[in-house]
């Protein structure tokens, strides 16, 4: 129980690496609904809309969002 975290914590960002040929052969697994929440926002001239971020860029909000942008 304690060995795999201890392991993951020294390799550290390595211990996410996943190769490119693997990465293509896996499905693209949206589990938060992240892209559904995105796709109202595009506007039917087919124009992609603003992102938030540089609606908060330009209030000078720093990026990321939170539970207040949710």
């Amino acid at each position: 129980m304690t060995l795999v975290p201890a392991v993951m914590a020294l390799f550290g960002r390595a211990a996410w690496w996943l190769p490119r040929w693997l990465d293509a052969l896996l499905p693209d697994v949206d589990i938060e609904g992240e892209r559904l929440g995105t796709a109202h926002l595009a506007p039917a001239g087919g124009q992609p809309a603003e992102s938030a971020d540089a609606d908060s860029a330009a209030r000078g909000e720093p990026a990321g969002g939170g539970p207040a942008e949710w």
